[in-house]
């Protein structure tokens, strides 16, 4: 009997370390006027290259596929980092906001990248 409380104990144990995945928090810093909004992340500077909005429903441009959750901005749940599918997330990450009313994304860029793959180029989103 005893036994089997300790193994069931130690699968809880095990089953609450895997259920409590613990995201990195990426630093996001608003700027005023006309400069675009900062990230940082993995040691790694991003600026704001393009916002998209979209009611629940609609589709979000093909060049831009969500992949796997990477982290939190500013400790806020319901802003999720997100790599972008297909592309590097060192070069190119996306926020993803959501709340009862819409969805924002926001791609951002990282600093060094200076070629942009012609997918994801401003006027394809527009």
């Amino acid at each position: 009997m005893k036994k089997t409380f300790y193994i069931l104990l130690l699968l809880l144990f095990l089953f609450s370390l895997v259920a409590c995945t613990a995201y990195e928090g990426a630093e996001l810093i608003y700027n005023r006027g006309d400069q675009p909004n900062q990230l940082i992340w993995n040691n790694i500077n991003y600026t704001e290259y393009q916002t998209v909005y979209k009611q629940f429903g609609d589709k979000l441009p093909d060049a831009i596929k969500l992949g796997k959750q990477i982290g939190i901005v500013d400790g806020d749940k319901k802003t999720k980092l997100c790599e972008i599918k297909g592309y590097s997330p060192d070069e190119w990450l996306i926020t993803h906001f959501t709340d009862s009313m819409s969805n924002e994304y926001r791609i951002f860029k990282a600093d060094h990248v200076t070629d942009i793959p012609p997918e994801l180029e401003i006027s394809n989103f527009q």
